[in-house]
């Protein structure tokens, strides 16, 4: 397995002070370990503005993020097991289980008892 280079091989001597400025613009509260500062390095070509902007802003200053956020029900994995069943209006399949609380099988009941497909 051949070893991963460190960032001040792959980037020059400066590799360090690109963390630093990477951690200079995070909030204090931010806990980013250094391999991850490294690893984002790497995949960016050692832009540590680059970096810095996809762990603040989602990459919008670096004009690289999506424009508006992206809103991901916490239930949106579990509308595979409806659409399995047949059961494919996911506004309503989405609704019953935040009624249910993430309960698959009282949704699903509540599905039936409506009557819907």
């Amino acid at each position: 397995m051949k070893a991963r280079p460190n960032v001040a091989e792959q980037y020059g001597p400066n590799g360090d002070d690109r963390i630093a400025q990477i951690r200079a613009v995070l909030d204090n509260n931010a806990v980013v370990p250094d391999d991850t500062l490294r690893d984002l390095l790497q995949q960016c070509n050692g832009n540590a503005d680059l970096v810095a902007s996809l762990l603040t802003d989602g990459g919008q200053a670096a004009g690289v993020g999506p424009t508006a956020p992206v809103h991901v029900d916490r239930f949106e994995p579990l509308l595979v097991h409806f659409e399995a069943m047949g059961f494919n209006d996911r506004a309503l399949n989405l609704q019953l289980l935040h009624e249910t609380d993430g309960d698959v099988e009282a949704a699903v009941n509540k599905l039936v008892m409506l009557g819907t497909e």
